[in-house]
Formats: structure tokens, C-alpha cells, sequence
């Protein structure tokens, strides 16, 4: 077989890291030469095995009691250790075996490793599965993945979905998001509307390892943003508690289902209500198959705007953090029709006008730049301006790259220094 091109990636398990965590969650000892060794080997076996080269690191890592599993070690002729296979789009249970030339039977703990002497292989490694996970045929524009969102609901709350339900839900509320956020969903804005958690209570001891295993981490170099009173604080927000939401399905003739925003990028989650109701006085359940989109309608209630920019930009507030601006800036929504509200200062009253005109030509100057490479790529679709009681007002139908021309926008208008305030709702 040809060999395949090496991985990006330097491990499959840190042989330091794990050394120690095996020892604090599972009380095992693991030596680095065993570690190690299995690493070098477990990465060969993979390139050959599925043929690829990702641009991101292979993890392998362990499930214990504080996610409801039970650690798999079986130490024989033919060791085996249950592991987990992230790859970037799913996880694989695999079984790491390995074996010796000379009959040796090996301890994960010994230090006095004959890497020659060891070969080391993947049990269920499955090519075709891992290609799915590594490069999956997908398509991003959606909020909602109907195969995903059926399998989890039925998997873990015993809730049965029907296809055509969900995917009218996805067709109706995707535009309306949107539409209401001012933000383009696809690879890299990854927004998707799943199931709710579904936790086992939390006891005493629970609370205790959790406290415990997060302190290790910090030991071994996570963490390093935080000092030690923001680390404490760390620890007492994300302390587990057993104060989760439970699924809630209410059928009427306005319907209701709760649901969570996740937010891909940033592993971040929210409760989201979805409701629904039809033109014709049916009432419509989560399982019918026969679905008429023209009668059915689905809204958000109350979708909270602010947070998904908290999550999808987290280094900038709500959505934007501009330092050294010649007035205050408020931002209090961002959708795809902007309204933008300028006060002039007393003495640039005269001069409203001409401001008008400046701040045109750079929107103007901006789209040209924008459209040269497609007409799509524009960043304001249209714009609107007025002067009325002290404030020049702007309307703007922004675009894909709404959040990057907008930034660069409250700084041209800083530049001219003649405003005191400018809202953004």
C-alpha cells in the first residue's frame, strides 16, 4: 500500500498530560516511553489505514465515571484500551490494542519499553466513517440538521421528530434568523438549533472530582488567561449543578418546543423557545408527517440577539469593542437593515451636509473595492440618509460582510470628529 502523507498533527494523546490524567481520573499509571511509543505507532497505523492528511489535530481521549462511563483496560496477550476518536466533525469509539513480537505481555505502567518489540493497532477504525468525519459532503446553510436533530432527540428524551416537520422548521426560521441577526449562516458562522442537555444528577463527589480535575489542568499550563481570583471565579460559575432544563414540548394552537442555540465555534449553548401555529386552525405535532409549509408557521420567542454575537465574536461586547472613538458608541441590535443614529455636536451643526456627502463617498469608495470581485460581495446593498433635529440618520441594508464594514464605518465617522453619541438599533 502506498504510504499516505503524514498527519498535521504531533500526537494522537500527550504523552505528558495523559501520563497524569490517567493517574487522577482512573487511577492508572501510564508510563511516557509506553505512551510514548503507542503514539509514534497509532499515527502510522492511521495514515495507512484511511489515507488522508487533516489540517488539525487527531485527538484520542477517555470517558470515566463523571460522564456516566466505565474505563476499558484489559491487560492480556492482546491488550486492548477503549478510547474516543475526535475528529473534526464526530467522535469514533475505537479500541487501542497492541501485542508484543517477543510474547511479552506489556503493562501500560512499564517503564523499560522495546518500542521494536511492541506494534500497536486501532480495533474499529473504520476508513469510511473517519472520512466522513474528517471532510463530510454538508451543507452549512442550514440551522438545523434534520438527520442530527431527530437521532438526538429520540437517543437521549425518547422524542420523536418527523422529517418533514423538521425540515420546514429549518426552510422558515433559517431566514428569519437571518434576517434578525444580520448574520449569513454557513462554515464559518456555524449556528445550529439542537436539543436541550439532558444531564444525570449531580452528587457531592461529583462536585469534588470535577473541582479537582480542573485544578490538575490549571497545574499542568490551562488556563493561562486567568489570574488566580479569575480562575476561583471560573470555578464557581461553572461548578456542576443540577439546575438544567428539562425538554419541554407544550401542543396547542400556538405550540411551543424548547430548544439550544449552539454556537459552533465557541461551544457555546442557550435556551431558545420555537414556536409555531397555522393559518387554517390545525394544530400541528412534532411527529406528522404531513406537513403543508403554506399553512404552518414557525418564530422565535424572543430571540436574543446580543448573545449570539457574545458567542460567535466573543473578543468584541455587543457586537462591537472600538477603543480611542471621538464619541460614545451604543450598539443595541444589529439586523440586516441597520438604523444609525448620529448626534452632531452644536458647533458641526452647519457643516451636516457636507458630512453627509463625506460619510457617502467612503460607503461608495467601499462597495467599488467589495464589487470588483462580484456583485454579491457587496457590503451595503442600499442606504438611505437624513438630517432631522440635530442628527444626521442612516438606513442601511447591509450585507455578508455587514460586521467588518461597520467597524471600519464608526471609525471614519470618528475620524470626522463632529458627533457625541452615535446608535446603532
Amino acid at each position: 500500500m502506498k504510504k499516505a502523507n503524514k498527519i498535521n498533527t504531533e500526537f494522537f494523546w500527550d504523552g505528558a498530560t495523559w501520563s497524569n490524567l490517567f493517574k487522577l481520573y482512573f487511577d492508572i499509571k501510564a508510563s511516557l516511553n509506553f505512551l510514548n511509543c503507542g503514539n509514534q505507532q497509532l499515527v502510522h497505523f492511521f495514515e495507512e489505514t484511511v489515507g488522508v492528511t487533516p489540517n488539525y489535530p487527531i485527538r484520542l481521549h477517555w470517558y470515566g465515571p463523571l460522564d456516566g462511563c466505565v474505563f476499558n483496560y484489559e491487560k492480556g496477550k492482546i491488550s486492548k484500551l477503549d478510547a474516543v476518536l475526535s475528529l473534526l466533525y464526530g467522535r469514533m469509539n475505537v479500541s487501542i490494542t497492541w501485542q508484543s513480537k517477543s510474547g511479552r505481555i506489556y503493562d501500560m505502567a512499564d517503564e523499560d519499553i522495546d518500542c521494536d518489540d511492541l506494534i500497536f493497532w486501532f480495533e474499529n477504525l473504520e476508513k469510511e466513517e473517519c472520512l466522513r468525519m474528517i471532510n463530510p459532503i454538508i451543507d452549512w446553510h442550514r440551522l438545523v440538521y434534520t438527520s442530527g436533530f431527530i437521532d438526538v432527540h429520540k437517543k437521549v428524551w425518547a422524542v420523536d421528530f418527523s422529517v418533514p416537520f423538521v425540515e420546514c422548521m429549518n426552510s422558515q426560521l433559517l431566514p428569519i434568523f437571518e434576517e434578525r441577526t444580520g448574520i449569513t449562516i454557513n462554515k464559518s458562522n456555524r449556528v445550529v438549533l439542537g436539543s436541550m442537555p439532558k444531564i444525570d444528577p449531580i452528587t457531592p463527589e461529583m462536585i469534588a472530582e470535577s473541582d479537582k480535575i480542573v485544578r490538575l489542568q490549571r497545574s499542568i499550563g490551562l488556563f493561562p488567561q486567568l489570574d488566580d481570583e479569575a480562575f476561583e471565579d471560573f470555578i464557581e460559575k461553572t461548578k456542576p449543578t443540577n439546575d438544567y432544563p428539562k425538554f419541554q414540548y407544550q401542543k396547542g394552537t400556538v405550540s411551543t418546543i424548547s430548544l439550544y442555540f449552539w454556537i459552533a465555534q465557541n461551544i457555546f449553548a442557550y435556551h431558545q423557545d420555537i414556536k409555531w401555529q397555522s393559518k387554517s386552525g390545525r394544530i400541528y405535532d412534532i411527529a406528522d408527517e404531513d406537513i403543508d409549509y403554506n399553512d404552518i408557521e414557525f418564530w422565535f420567542d424572543n430571540l436574543d440577539v446580543e448573545k449570539v454575537y457574545q458567542a460567535l465574536y466573543p473578543k468584541i461586547d455587543t457586537p462591537f469593542k472600538l477603543k480611542n472613538l471621538s464619541y460614545e458608541l451604543k450598539v443595541y441590535q444589529m439586523s440586516l437593515d441597520a438604523i444609525i443614529h448620529m448626534h452632531l455636536k452644536t458647533d458641526c451643526l452647519a457643516d451636516a451636509e457636507n458630512y453627509i456627502i463625506e460619510i457617502d463617498n467612503f460607503i461608495q469608495e467601499i462597495n467599488e473595492k467589495t464589487e470588483k470581485k462580484d456583485p454579491k460581495y457587496a457590503v451595503i446593498h442600499g442606504w438611505e440618509s437624513k438630517i432631522e433635529d440635530g442628527f444626521i440618520d442612516y438606513s442601511l441594508k447591509i450585507g455578508d460582510n455587514g460586521i467588518a464594514f461597520l467597524k471600519k464605518l464608526f471609525k471614519f465617522v470618528s475620524d470626522l470628529n463632529c458627533f457625541d453619541e452615535v446608535v446603532m438599533n
